[in-house]
């Protein structure tokens, strides 16, 4: 069946964290045993891309990494909505802050047409993916599943969006 919205893939997320805890720790090789371990913090989960423009920081780094891992590996044409591909989404770092008062240079790009995306604010990180002391493997997998939540709540905003431009787009 065809899905009509971005969904998180929560087996992804789990295969994520498990790979994480066994970097640290071959026994955490479960997710159960991955759980117990000490947390993991957005950028081991999500290691540094050296590939990316210089100018994107740690954080638009992780998550544009954890865009790659997470929306683009898409399994079948189903896992994504219609008039979108596995590479429709990705993130940004826009170096400088738009303008003051705004703490955020991550933004999500969504394309239909790839000459039309559409940017948004990426969510704010969780607290438990930024500083891991006192955390654990469960705190990180909860935290975790909030921020791909709250970035598929954004990305499916943006659907009508990026399939209005690219219908106007393609009327030229």
């Amino acid at each position: 069946m065809t899905t009509l919205a971005f969904k998180p893939r929560y087996d992804r997320l789990d295969e994520i964290l498990v790979k994480a805890a066994e970097r640290r720790n071959s026994n955490a090789n479960t997710l159960d045993r991955s759980k117990l371990e000490p947390g993991l913090s957005l950028f081991e989960l999500f290691p540094k891309n050296e590939n990316l423009p210089r100018h994107f920081g740690k954080v638009s780094n992780a998550l544009w990494v954890l865009a790659d891992m997470v929306f683009k590996p898409a399994d079948f044409a189903e896992d994504c909505p219609p008039g979108f591909s596995a590479k429709s989404v990705q993130v940004v770092d826009i170096y400088e802050r738009a303008f003051f008062g705004n703490k955020r240079t991550s933004f999500l790009y969504l394309w239909a047409n790839m000459d039309e995306p559409v940017l948004i604010a990426c969510p704010e990180v969780p607290a438990a993916l930024l500083e891991t002391d006192g955390k654990t493997g469960e705190d990180t997998r909860v935290a975790l599943r909030s921020l791909v939540e709250e970035m598929v709540d954004r990305l499916n905003l943006m659907v009508p969006i990026a399939l209005a431009l690219s219908a106007e787009h393609q009327t030229y």
